[in-house]
């Protein structure tokens, strides 16, 4: 398991101090490591993937079974990212929960993260084992894995545009198009965000894609692993 990345801001201090949050609802491999670390060196509190080796995803998903808010136990950072678990048994994508996460955080930011779709399908599968313990979690057939992946994707996109129709608290961010200036006057109302903390982490080995854009990386995180949060530890 690799544990999440941390990144501090100028000052070395990580603060949250907005009074609302962002969350960014598109899938791994689409920038969400350099997202992350824009926010935080901007000085908010940002939840990657991982608090201390606790899942986010599959904390979600706890906390929905158990009838709790989605984020107790963590609901201390303005922004959150990456909301992926994989182990050879269980696959979650936590960013199908962006309805409850409106309920709940009803002047909350979405961010629906894309980039070209076969850049994207390619880069997951070169992300590690990422695309064999899939197979092995959803018992695919290797061939099966690319149009599950397309299939999810063209979903959960609809969804979201559908569910943010009307919501103006809602970006479409094609990390291939888009410029990082779009994001930053977005969030103008409620986040100061500094460009000089906007750049390529954790890049992947070199996808060809049409337009620079504000695709600055392909972020190779690894999604497996990680455990469910224990409420009382903490």
């Amino acid at each position: 398991m690799h544990g999440d990345l941390t990144f501090y801001n100028a000052t070395g201090i990580i603060m949250g101090h907005s009074n609302t949050k962002v969350f960014f609802i598109g899938f791994n491999k689409t920038a969400t490591t350099s997202f992350h670390a824009l926010f935080v060196g901007s000085g908010y509190k940002s939840h990657h993937h991982n608090i201390d080796g606790w899942n986010l995803a599959l904390n979600m998903e706890k906390n929905s079974q158990d009838g709790k808010p989605l984020l107790a136990g963590f609901d201390d950072a303005d922004v959150y990212s990456d909301l992926t678990y994989l182990s050879d048994a269980h696959y979650i994508e936590g960013n199908r929960y962006f309805e409850e996460l409106h309920a709940e955080y009803p002047n909350a930011y979405f961010v629906l993260q894309t980039r070209n779709e076969d850049d994207w399908i390619r880069s997951r599968f070169n992300h590690y084992l990422f695309a064999a313990r899939v197979c092995t979690a959803l018992n695919l057939a290797p061939e099966a894995v690319e149009a599950y992946w397309r299939d999810q994707l063209a979903s959960h996109t609809q969804r979201a545009k559908t569910h943010f129709r009307d919501y103006d608290r809602f970006l479409c961010f094609d990390i291939d198009r888009n410029r990082i200036e779009d994001l930053i006057e977005f969030v103008k109302p409620d986040f100061v965000l500094d460009r000089g903390f906007w750049g390529k982490l954790n890049q992947t080995t070199a996808i060809s894609s049409e337009n620079g854009g504000a695709r600055d990386q392909a972020d190779e995180r690894c999604c497996e692993g990680g455990r469910a949060y224990d409420h009382d530890r903490r």
